[in-house]
């Protein structure tokens, strides 16, 4: 609706131009015949005074003489007159939004408001924009901030371990794990389980993480005391560390260490029935509790399968 009400406008100020240019011609035309009409009462005036020499006036010549006298002051008049037409594209605007209806032309002078608006944005806008880029970078640097105390909160030695195992075998890792100053076994553990587990809430799933590590685990842990200390540091990652739902898949993990030979039924069903293997870790009963809930399925599944085998022997 705009697009056509503004070429009605311009089509409308092109014929008012044209009308303009016709005016201004047939006004010149006109001049141009005043003209010659002056040219002939002045021939008509100096055969007069030719006349006066031989003979007087009459009355009629008089009268002539007086009519003559105020077409000439006619014809002075109109030529001191001096015709103008605004030809200036505001004029011509105004001409056409005259023709417009009322409705049109409030729409075209609303038009060209929000024209005038979205050239110049207010002040309010731009300050407001000002503070949305502040607020912003504000906010990428409390991310920052928040990634770094992160990295800080983390025990310098689990991520030395993480970036170490990044770039070399099992076999090498679990050597490397071997030769580092740890307190104690269930100390080297929990910087293997926590060095191999992802702690992001955009972790792929327990069960799955298990699955990849299985080879350093296996590696690392390969005697039932620390398979034992290791399962202990899997309880205290589950409580702590882990993700919101990640006990959820641990089941289906310890049957995937279990088909790699990580770990054998007697090391889990020994953490399983030790409700205070994890306490060392600072675990309290109830979360311990909760976290062999999760495992139930499968160490039932485990005792079933055992005395299945004991029967057939």
């Amino acid at each position: 609706m705009l697009i056509r009400l503004r070429r009605a406008e311009k089509d409308r100020i092109k014929e008012g131009e044209a009308i303009d240019k016709a005016e201004k011609e047939a006004k010149k035309k006109a001049k141009g015949d005043k003209g010659d009409g002056k040219k002939e009462k002045k021939s008509k005036k100096d055969s007069k005074k030719d006349l006066k020499k031989d003979a007087s006036e009459s009355d009629d010549d008089q009268e002539d003489q007086a009519g003559s006298g105020s077409g000439k002051d006619a014809s002075d008049d109109d030529d001191d007159v001096t015709w103008s037409t605004d030809t200036s594209a505001a004029a011509a605007a105004a001409r056409a939004a005259e023709q417009l209806t009322d409705g049109a032309a409030a729409m075209v002078t609303v038009t060209k408001a929000a024209q005038s608006d979205d050239a110049q944005p207010p002040a309010a806008a731009l300050a407001s924009l000002s503070l949305n880029g502040a607020a912003q970078a504000q906010g990428a640097e409390d991310d920052d901030q928040d990634d770094e105390d992160g990295d800080e909160d983390e025990d310098p030695m689990v991520r030395e371990l993480r970036t170490f195992a990044a770039k070399h075998s099992a076999s090498e890792t679990a050597a490397h794990l071997r030769g580092l100053k740890c307190e104690n076994m269930e100390h080297r553990m929990h910087l293997l389980v926590a060095a191999s587990l992802d702690s992001s809430e955009s972790a792929p799933p327990l069960n799955k993480q298990l699955a990849v590590k299985a080879t350093l685990l296996c590696a690392a842990a390969p005697d039932a005391a620390q398979r034992g200390a290791m399962l202990a540091s899997l309880e205290r990652w589950l409580v702590d560390d882990a993700p919101a739902g990640a006990a959820k898949s641990l089941g289906q993990g310890l049957h995937a260490l279990y088909d790699a030979d990580v770990l054998d039924e007697p090391s889990i069903l020994a953490w399983y029935d030790n409700l205070g293997a994890a306490r060392k870790f600072g675990v309290a009963p109830d979360d311990a509790q909760a976290v062999r809930k999760a495992a139930a399925v499968f160490v039932e599944w485990l005792r079933n399968a055992e005395s299945d085998e004991s029967e057939e022997e």
